[in-house]
Formats: C-alpha cells, sequence, structure tokens
C-alpha cells in the first residue's frame, strides 16, 4: 500500500490527465490534471469499450501470455472541456495485488494542436499541387505559345543564311547566323520544356521500333558535332565503341537520340579543348548500357545531389562560364524511367564524369529473365560496378538478380 500511495503521489504530478480504473471498470484514482482539464468526464476507453470513433486501434494478445501488453488509441471532442481528446489506454499489472486485479491507465492528450496543424498542412499542400499544376499548364501553354514565332523565325532565318532569296553581304550573312543559331536554342529549350511537362503530366507516349544501335550513336554524335563544330576543331576529340554482339534495341527511335544527345551535350560542354569525350556501348545482364564519358572538369561531390533537378546549374549564376539550363539531364532521366531504364553516374573533380544510360532491350514485361534461378533478389545500387559484384555473387549462390537504379 505505500508502494501504491507513493505511486499516486507521483502520478498527481504529471501534467497530463491520467485515470487508473480496473478491468471491470471501477475507477481507482484521477490526476489532478484529470480532474481540472475533464472533470468528471469518462470516455468510452475508461469503461473497457471502444470508443466508436477510434483514430488508431493497436491490438495484441494479453500481458499475461507474454506478449506485449494491448493498447487502444481513441479520439474523442469534448465539447465541455474545449479539448479534442486522444485517450491511451494501457496495464499496470505491477500495480495488482492477490485481492484485487491488475490496474489499467488511461492517458488523456489534447491533439487540437495537431488537429489544426494537420488541417493546415492539409491546405497548403493542396494549394501546392494546385499550384504546380497551374506551373505546369503554364508552361506548356506558354511554349505553344513560343513555338508558332519561332518556327517563323529559324526558318527564315535559315532562307537567309543560305542565302535562297538574294545574296547577302559578309555583315548580313553574319548576322542572319547568329539569329538562326539563336533561334535553333530558343527551340531546343522550348521543346524540353513541352517534353518535361508531357511527361510529368503522363501525356507522353513512347512509340518503340526496333533500333539499330550503332545507327543510333552515330546519328547522335553527328547532331553534336554539328552543334559544337568550331570547338571540335580545337583538338577535342569524340571516340565510339560499341561491343559485339549488342544487336538492336527496342525503343522510341526519337527519345533515344534525345537521351544521348543531352549526354553527348553535357560532355562536350564541360570538356575543355585538347580533351576527350565519347560513347562506350555494351550489354549488361541482357540490358544495353550507353556510357558517356568525357576527360572534363567533372563534378564536386557537394553538387553532385543537384544534378537531377530541374532548373539546378554547377556554378552560381553570377560567374557562370557555361551555358545550359538545367533541363538536359533531367530530361534524359526522366525519358530513360519511361523506357523502364535508369540513368547513373561517377565524377571527379578535375578527371571527367560518367554517365551510363541503362535501357532495356525490350520494354518491361514484369517476368525474371532467366529460367534456372530458383530464387529472387532484389539489388538495389546505382553503380554499374557495384551491381555486376553483387549480381554475380547472387548467381552463385542460385539467385537471380533483379536490379533496381535507385531508392525509389
Amino acid at each position: 500500500m505505500i508502494v501504491e500511495a507513493f505511486i499516486f503521489e507521483i502520478l498527481e504530478q504529471l501534467p497530463l490527465p491520467l485515470l487508473l480504473q480496473t478491468a471491470s471498470g471501477e475507477i481507482v484514482h484521477r490526476n489532478r490534471s484529470w480532474q481540472q482539464q475533464l472533470g468528471d468526464f469518462l470516455p468510452a476507453a475508461a469503461v473497457g469499450a471502444c470508443y466508436p470513433l477510434c483514430s488508431c486501434a493497436i491490438e495484441t494478445e494479453a500481458a499475461n501470455t507474454g506478449a506485449a501488453p494491448s493498447v487502444s488509441y481513441n479520439s474523442y471532442s469534448h465539447s465541455a472541456s474545449e479539448g479534442a481528446w486522444q485517450f491511451c489506454k494501457f496495464p499496470l499489472s505491477f500495480l495488482g495485488s492477490e485481492s484485487r486485479e491488475p490496474l489499467w491507465a488511461v492517458l488523456a492528450a489534447d491533439v487540437r494542436e495537431q488537429q489544426r496543424l494537420c488541417r493546415e498542412l492539409a491546405a497548403k499542400n493542396a494549394d501546392l499541387l494546385q499550384l504546380n499544376r497551374l506551373k505546369d499548364e503554364f508552361l506548356a501553354c506558354i511554349s505553344h505559345e513560343l513555338k508558332s514565332p519561332l518556327t517563323a523565325v529559324v526558318g527564315l532565318s535559315r532562307l537567309l543564311q543560305d542565302e535562297k532569296i538574294g545574296s547577302l553581304n559578309p555583315r548580313q550573312s553574319h548576322y542572319a547566323h547568329l539569329i538562326y543559331q539563336s533561334g535553333q536554342q530558343l527551340m531546343a529549350l522550348v521543346n524540353d520544356l513541352l517534353d518535361l511537362t508531357r511527361l510529368e503530366s503522363g501525356q507522353m507516349r513512347l512509340n518503340p521500333i526496333p533500333i539499330n544501335i550503332e545507327q543510333a550513336c552515330q546519328v547522335a554524335c553527328r547532331k553534336i558535332s554539328d552543334k559544337y563544330r568550331e570547338k571540335l576543331q580545337q583538338n577535342l576529340s569524340c571516340s565510339l565503341e560499341i561491343a559485339a554482339g549488342t544487336g538492336k534495341l527496342l525503343a522510341d527511335a526519337s527519345r533515344l537520340q534525345q537521351m544521348l544527345v543531352h549526354l553527348l551535350d553535357n560532355a562536350v560542354k564541360f570538356t575543355q579543348p585538347g580533351g576527350q569525350f565519347g560513347i562506350k556501348v555494351s550489354r549488361w545482364h541482357n540490358w544495353i548500357a550507353f556510357t558517356v564519358w568525357d576527360t572534363g572538369i567533372g563534378i564536386p561531390e557537394d553538387c553532385q545531389h543537384l544534378l537531377f533537378q530541374k532548373f539546378q546549374q554547377l556554378e552560381s549564376p553570377l560567374t557562370r562560364q557555361f551555358e545550359g539550363t538545367g533541363l538536359g539531364l533531367v530530361l534524359a532521366r526522366r525519358l530513360a524511367q519511361a523506357h523502364g531504364g535508369e540513368i547513373s553516374f561517377r565524377s571527379q573533380v578535375g578527371k571527367g564524369s560518367q554517365f551510363t544510360l541503362l535501357l532495356p532491350p525490350s520494354p518491361p514485361t514484369g517476368e525474371v529473365q532467366g529460367s534456372g534461378c530458383q530464387f529472387l533478389a532484389l539489388v538495389v545500387a546505382s553503380a554499374t560496378e557495384e551491381i555486376e559484384n553483387l549480381a554475380g555473387k547472387l548467381a552463385d549462390l542460385g539467385y537471380c538478380a533483379a536490379v533496381a537504379r535507385t531508392g525509389i
């Protein structure tokens, strides 16, 4: 009895309302906080029943079976006490005795502030979703509106540059070339915005066809050579290496070109004259790996988390040396994911970067390749070398390796 009196005195000092009852519902004790905040109010939890408006309920075996004691949470709005109360009920078997059954404690907590914060967060989340939708609609609308006049600018400036409507003096020809070049850059930006908007809204449809991998890489290299003709003449070389047996790939031809061009553009942009860049294509566990590498400036470790975020640049806007909007890698990765693939990278400052576009040879069907395995293991890793090592060890143990390039 002395122990119980001592414990009751401790309970009296608790700032939270607390009530003690027997399993049959007999009220043994209410602490001071309960009397002040709830008075004589008894929730359904206090008489052993479950209140109809339960916010959460956890039911386990009884304490005397060796399992965890049962705990139940009940939510109830009690207007008289001007609070929204949540009740937690748990056993206090150590306070029981041979002459009295074990006691249960009912702990009350005012959750008005939590409910208010939840309502505010829900409202803000709805506002953010609406703003994001309006942003996507605005980008799509403005991109469409920009594309029409841009088409005229690019087309007419091309006619002037090629002197299809009359000869030009050198100065006029130079200006026509600048207009055409600037129009092409702006048109590429508008197309990227449109594609990104379609991908995020789920409106882009892929048209997979059999693609000759070598021809696709050669076309991508040719496009980059045309864009950076002057820079490539400054002792900057491109190499193309395709492993034997890569065969063909089933993918959207234009989107594959788009991904390769964006990766190559990134490689050329950050590689100084005298450096090298190129594409290596190989087959890895029935997947096709396009590795775009360069010997450029590399990416600092503290900036690598920004690579696949929209409109992010690794340089300060006030001291930028390289042009770009920060959409190329984002769009390439979204297109890779739309194909069922992924893009990973490795980079070291001063030594260059290596981006690997990993694509399935055909759209995913949900079936695991390989019929000789008895067990399936999921490998989650971004670096190709890590995946190869893990997959090899798992294969020796009789496992099939399903690969996820990211945790998401």
